[in-house]
């Protein structure tokens, strides 16, 4: 997992907890799509909308 996106689970307990629910392909999805990023700034917001999306129950 990358470890902004680690950083921001940890700061986030109810994304935290929605990561752990789905199978390994959904957390998958969220992970290949941050890794793939080129640049910081569209990793910020990959990793932005992952954690919104979690929270608000969307796998």
């Amino acid at each position: 997992m990358p470890e902004n996106l680690s950083l921001a689970l940890a700061g986030d307990a109810a994304a935290k907890a929605l990561f752990e629910t789905p199978s390994y392909s959904g957390k998958l999805r969220h992970v290949l799509s941050i890794i793939d990023a080129k640049s910081p700034e569209t990793k910020a917001k990959r990793i932005k909308k992952a954690t919104e999306m979690l929270r608000t129950g969307k796998k």
